[in-house]
């Protein structure tokens, strides 16, 4: 397949795409902020108690909790209200890879694809001349 005219274009597009992606998380990660890719969270090994509204972490210090737990999943709070329990910036990687690579790509296909459909179909309805 040769890479000429729209495809070339759009493969243009798709590596800008990309960048801009990657430079956005790049941006959210190097200024500790919490936005489209990246996202605070708990310790890993971190268990909640709902009962207690309390979280033992994983040094094995329980804390009490100022959010309330009842009701809401760990993602849900704002872990930086949470002085005493040491939040975890974290990146979002499907939905990186996701917004990154597969929604192009799958653009990309759903075009080839009705580019394909309609030179089948102008190929049938256009009328056969004599050679």
């Amino acid at each position: 397949m040769k890479f000429v005219g729209w495809r070339r274009l759009g493969m243009i597009f798709w590596l800008t795409w990309i960048a801009a992606i990657a430079s956005v998380a790049t941006y959210e990660w190097s200024t500790q902020s919490t936005g489209i890719f990246v996202y605070r969270t708990i310790p890993l090994g971190t268990t909640l108690d709902v009962e207690t509204n309390s979280a033992t972490l994983p040094d094995g210090r329980a804390v009490q909790l100022k959010q309330q737990l009842a009701g809401h999943e760990p993602w849900q709070l704002d872990w930086n209200d949470e002085p005493e329990v040491a939040s975890v910036l974290m990146l979002a990687w499907k939905r990186a890879m996701r917004l990154g690579l597969l929604l192009p790509l799958t653009s990309w296909m759903a075009i080839e694809l009705v580019g394909l459909i309609s030179t089948s179909i102008a190929r049938i309805i256009r009328p056969k001349s004599a050679a």
